[in-house]
């Protein structure tokens, strides 16, 4: 499978580690066998993911994160992330803006891959797949950093 991934800095914000989220999103694609073709991480405003949201969801307030799948085959998709809005969250949970960034690009591949999270259940099972991708992408940069020294 063949995926190609851009990450676009919009958020007017200095986020140095677009090389990791770009490396996620890829992970996470092949990991769920998820069609090739073309992801776009777009990296951005509250206010921009607020008009997003409004526009085309019809939610009057800032989110997180938007998935926009335009095409499943070959995947043609979006991801909008909200960078103050990540960086709020990052400081409630107590983790990185890097952490925080990349279980956004999990959860947004995830919901391409048909994961919902309308219920309770479904945010429990998302988040343990969040969870599961974390701990597996850990594990495959460590394998990576080893194989080069």
């Amino acid at each position: 499978m063949s995926h190609t991934v851009e990450v676009i800095n919009a958020s007017g914000e200095r986020y140095l580690r677009q090389n990791i989220l770009r490396a996620a999103a890829l992970f996470a694609l092949r990991t769920l066998q998820l069609p090739s073709g073309r992801l776009n991480i777009v990296l951005t405003t509250d206010e921009t993911i607020h008009q997003l949201n409004r526009d085309y969801l019809g939610h009057d307030y800032p989110t997180d994160i938007l998935t926009f799948g335009l095409e499943a085959d070959p995947l043609v998709a979006e991801l909008y992330i909200s960078v103050p809005t990540a960086r709020q969250n990052a400081h409630e949970y107590g983790v990185s803006l890097s952490a925080e960034l990349l279980r956004l690009v999990f959860h947004g591949i995830l919901h391409l891959a048909g994961w919902e999270d309308q219920t309770p259940e479904e945010r429990q099972q998302m988040h343990e797949a969040e969870n599961r991708l974390m701990e597996q992408f850990a594990r495959f940069r460590q394998q990576a950093t080893k194989g080069k020294n």
